[in-house]
């Protein structure tokens, strides 16, 4: 499926944002959109050295930076029975053109704890300032730093094995063990949920959001406990 909207009037009103300032409504954006100053790379001093980040500051427009909501999405269901008696069901599910706010991955780079900017900071130590790899590697340090929220909003998208189950019917066994029809069917089953993901967010769940649904605020994970793999067995019984 594929969905797409825009917001086109908010009356008289400023931007409406969410409580980190990261999602608006704004006319010309979709709803929920990510909205904030832009991050260019690095800045150098006169001998090639890092100097701090390039960003776009109060005095600029803020750039939209992602949409939370997918437009497109899909699912695709497999029914197989295998001998009469097995059943095998099969749920996937996608979305593309997501995007999210890994402020986990900030808070970890306000707090010292981010490898990957631990891991350039380290090759900054060891590089010659102006040279192409000394730029490099300061463009991408520049672009993992904890005070600027543009650093960590990137692209969700996903793919899920979202459920698998198999079911036996056993009830054509039913009168040669019980010798009567006292149950009428009996079928046992198992259950996986949320088994496998691949996704191109750098989070650990590309759909959690910190706050539920409350207010603005949407793809923003912040210490968010990711959905669980669950399996079950059930049993049903006919009588």
């Amino acid at each position: 499926s594929y969905q797409d909207n825009e917001v086109v009037d908010i009356g008289d009103a400023q931007p409406l944002y969410s409580g980190f300032d990261i999602n608006v409504f704004k006319p010309g954006l979709p709803k929920y959109a990510f909205y904030v100053y832009k991050v260019h790379g690095a800045l150098f001093d006169a001998d090639g050295a890092y100097a701090g980040v390039d960003v776009d500051g109060p005095g600029d427009e803020k750039t939209y930076a992602g949409n939370p909501i997918p437009p497109h999405t899909g699912s695709f269901t497999l029914d197989m029975r295998i001998m009469r008696n097995l059943n095998i069901r099969v749920f996937c599910d996608w979305a593309l053109e997501q995007s999210m706010y890994n402020m986990t991955s900030l808070f970890q780079a306000l707090m010292g704890n981010n490898k990957e900017r631990n891991d350039l900071a380290d090759q900054l130590d060891e590089l010659t300032p102006g040279t192409d790899e000394y730029r490099e590697a300061a463009n991408a340090y520049a672009k993992t730093d904890g005070n600027y929220d543009w650093n960590f909003i990137g692209r969700s998208d996903y793919f899920k094995l979202r459920e698998i189950s198999l079911s036996y019917d056993l009830t054509s066994i039913l009168p040669k063990v019980l010798g009567n029809n006292m149950i009428s069917n009996l079928i046992v089953g198992v259950s996986g949920t949320n088994l496998w993901t691949t996704t191109k967010y750098s989070g650990a769940d590309p759909e959690v959001n910190y706050s539920g649904s409350v207010g603005l605020d949407r793809s923003n994970d912040f210490l968010t406990l990711q959905h669980p793999t669950t399996y079950n067995v059930w049993l049903r019984i006919g009588l």
